[in-house]
C-alpha cells in the first residue's frame, strides 16, 4: 500500500443508543445523470476534506446527521467542508435520498498515537460510536516533569516534560494524587504527580481509573448499518464503509458489531440487520473473531457473519471464501490516503496457503530491522499542540491549531524580528520550528525573504477556505460554487435562463459571471459560478446559490 499524503479520507457513519434500526430510505436520484453526479460528490468530498486532521471528521458530500456525546463542544456538522472532533461524535447517519453521501474520519490508532485509521462512509450508513470521551484538561509541567508507567514514586520513566509545557490528562487515581496523561509524540498513556503541575481544570472532575485501564480511543468500538446491492447505476458504488490502517504491518484494534478485529489492512465493510456482516479484504488482512479462535482472511478473501436484527452477531460464522469483486469496481478508493488496488480473488488453495503463512510467521516472528536515521524517509512531526499563523511571526492572527503528533510538511524557512525560525507549511499557514521535530534524512528547508501577501485570492463555497492563503484586507477575492452537473451541453448552456446563481455578502449581492460548460464526463456537464469582492475587515456571512443548491460561508477578515 502506497500512502499519499494530500489525500485523505475516511468514511465512518455512526449510529447508536437505538433501540430500532430504520428500514434503509429509497433513493431518490436521477439514474441518467448517474454515476456522474456520485463521482463528482465522491470529488468534492475530497476536496472538502484535504485539509482535515488525525482525530477529525468530515463532513464531504450530502445529508450528513450527527449526535454527540453529552457534555463536549464540538463544532457543527451541518454542510459539506464541515470539520468536527471525532471524540466527540456518538452517530452518524447518511442519508442519500437528495444526494450521494459522503464522510471521513481519521482516527488515531491504538498501536501509537500517530498512526491513523481511516473510515470513510458512503451512501446509506449509520455507525454508533460506543467510546464516549473521558473528561480532560491541559495541565503545565512546573518543573521538569517524569511521566510514569504507573502512578508509583519509582516506576519506570516512559516521557519528560519540560518546565510550562503543557500536556493532556484525561483520569486520576483514586487519592487524586496522580494523574493520567497521553503522551504528545507517541499516544501512550501514562502518570504524573500533580506536585509538579498547575491547572485551571478541576481534579476532582476526572474519572477515577486503575493503573492497568486501557485507553479506548473514538470509534474503536461501533456499530454499523448500510444498505447494500442499491447502486444507483452501473459504474456508481453501493452503500459501504471502507477501513483502512496506516499499514499492513501493525494490527489495530476494533470492536464491530461485536465481533473482535484485529486488522493491518484495507477493508471494505456492509452490515444488514437480520442478514450478514461482510467483510471484504483488498489489501493485507485480518484476523476476525477472538484471538484464541480467530479466522484469518488475507488480501482477496471475504468472509459473511450472520447478524440479527439488532446487528448482534446470532451465529457461528463461516470459513474465509474467495472475494466477489464484480460489485467493488466503482469503490472510491481514490479517496483514501492509501493507494489501493483491488485484488485478484484467492482460490480456496490460496486462501489456506495464506492462513498457513500467517500463522507460521505468528509462531516464529521475523526479526525486527532497525532503521537507519540517516537514510530513514524525513518525517517530520509536532511534538506538542501548536499553533498556526498567517505569517511568520506572534504579530500575525492564529489560523488554525495542529494537536501533537500531526505531520507537517515545510516549504519555507523565515526568522523573525526576535530571532524565532518559522516555517512555512505546504498549506500555507506558518509555525515555530522549535515546536516540530524531525525523524529520518530531513534536508534543510529553504530560507526566504518574507514577501508582502498575495493580492488575488479564491473562496470556495463548498469549503469555505481560500486556494491562496487566508483571505487578507484588501485582498481582490474570487467567490466561487459548482452547482449539480448537467446531462447534455444543451441543458447546461440554457441553465443562466432557469436561474443564472446569486452571491451575496453581508445580505449585498454581487455580480455573478459562470464560465462555459465544462465536460466532466459522458452525459455531465458543469459550469463555475463566481463573484469578484474586494474583502475589507470584519466579519462576513457569504451565501451562494442556485436553484436549491445553497451554500453558507461565515469567516473574518483579521485587520492588517
Amino acid at each position: 500500500m502506497v500512502r499519499s499524503p494530500l489525500l485523505l479520507t475516511l468514511f465512518v457513519l455512526i449510529f447508536g443508543g437505538l433501540a430500532v434500526w430504520q428500514s434503509p430510505p429509497t433513493h431518490a436520484q436521477d439514474v441518467e445523470s448517474c454515476p456522474a453526479n456520485v463521482l463528482l460528490a465522491q470529488a468534492r468530498a475530497g476536496a472538502a476534506c484535504m485539509r482535515m486532521e488525525r482525530g477529525q471528521a468530515c463532513h464531504g458530500a450530502g445529508t450528513v446527521t450527527a449526535d454527540f456525546w453529552p457534555g463536549t463542544d464540538a463544532a457543527p456538522f451541518a454542510q459539506p467542508g464541515a470539520l468536527t472532533d471525532a471524540a466527540a461524535l456518538r452517530q452518524l447517519r447518511l442519508d442519500p435520498t437528495a444526494g450521494w453521501t459522503v464522510t471521513t474520519l481519521l482516527l488515531p490508532s491504538t498501536v501509537t498515537g500517530v498512526r491513523t485509521t481511516t473510515m470513510l462512509l458512503f451512501g446509506d450508513v449509520e455507525i454508533a460510536n460506543a467510546v464516549e470521551p473521558l473528561p480532560s484538561f491541559l495541565i503545565t509541567a512546573t518543573g521538569s516533569l517524569n511521566v510514569r508507567e504507573r502512578p508509583v514514586v519509582g516506576a519506570a520513566i516512559i516521557e519528560r516534560v519540560g518546565v510550562r509545557e503543557a500536556i493532556t490528562a484525561n483520569g486520576r487515581n483514586a487519592e487524586a494524587d496522580w494523574l493520567r496523561v497521553v503522551v504528545p509524540d507517541t499516544g501512550q498513556i501514562g502518570w504524573v504527580s500533580v506536585g509538579s503541575i498547575t491547572t485551571e481544570g478541576n481534579i476532582g472532575d476526572l474519572t477515577p481509573l486503575a493503573p492497568d485501564d486501557a485507553l479506548d480511543r473514538p470509534f474503536e468500538i461501533i456499530t454499523l448499518r448500510t444498505n447494500a446491492d442499491d447502486a444507483l447505476c452501473t459504474g456508481a458504488p453501493e452503500s459501504g464503509a471502507l477501513i483502512q490502517t496506516s499499514n499492513v504491518q501493525d494490527q489495530v484494534e476494533i470492536t464491530l458489531n461485536g465481533v473482535d478485529l484485529r486488522a493491518a489492512a484495507t477493508l471494505f465493510v456492509q452490515a444488514q440487520p437480520g442478514e450478514t456482516l461482510m467483510l471484504r479484504v483488498l489489501d493485507g488482512g485480518v484476523e476476525v473473531g477472538p484471538s484464541d479462535d480467530a479466522v484469518y482472511v488475507p488480501a482477496g478473501a471475504q468472509i459473511a457473519i450472520p447478524l440479527g436484527a439488532d446487528l448482534a452477531v446470532r451465529g457461528a460464522f463461516g470459513p474465509a471464501e474467495s472475494l466477489i469483486v464484480d460489485d467493488l469496481t466503482a469503490l472510491p478508493l481514490t479517496n483514501l490516503p492509501g493507494r489501493v488496488r483491488l485484488p485478484d480473488p484467492l482460490t480456496a488453495a490460496g486462501i489456506a496457503e495464506a492462513q498457513a503463512a500467517y500463522a507460521a510467521a505468528a509462531v516464529e516472528p521475523p526479526p525486527t530491522p532497525t532503521p537507519d536515521p540517516a537514510t530513514a524517509a524525513c518525517r517530520r512531526i509536532t511534538q506538542r499542540d501548536v499553533s498556526l499563523y498567517a505569517g511568520p511571526g506572534r504579530t500575525f492572527e492564529v489560523i488554525n491549531a495542529l494537536n501533537a503528533g500531526a505531520f507537517v510538511t515545510p516549504i519555507f524557512r523565515a526568522v523573525d524580528a526576535d530571532g524565532n525560525i518559522w516555517w512555512q507549511l505546504n498549506t500555507s499557514n506558518w509555525i515555530l520550528a522549535d515546536a516540530v521535530i524531525s525523524v529520518g534524512a530531513c534536508g534543510e528547508v529553504p530560507a526566504i525573504e518574507v514577501v508582502a501577501p498575495p493580492t488575488n485570492n479564491t473562496l470556495i463555497m463548498e469549503t469555505c477556505e481560500s486556494t491562496n492563503g487566508p483571505l487578507r484586507a484588501g485582498q481582490n477575492v474570487t467567490i466561487e460554487f459548482r452547482p449539480p452537473s448537467w446531462e447534455t451541453l444543451a441543458q447546461a448552456q440554457s441553465a443562466l435562463n432557469a436561474d443564472p446563481g446569486t452571491i451575496t455578502v453581508d445580505e449585498q449581492r454581487l455580480r455573478v459571471r459562470a464560465t462555459q460548460p465544462i465536460r466532466i464526463a459522458d452525459e455531465a456537464y458543469i459550469r463555475v459560478f463566481s463573484a469578484q469582492w474586494r474583502a475589507q475587515p470584519g466579519s462576513y456571512r457569504i451565501v451562494s446559490q442556485r436553484l436549491s443548491y445553497l451554500l453558507i460561508c461565515n469567516l473574518t477578515v483579521p485587520v492588517g
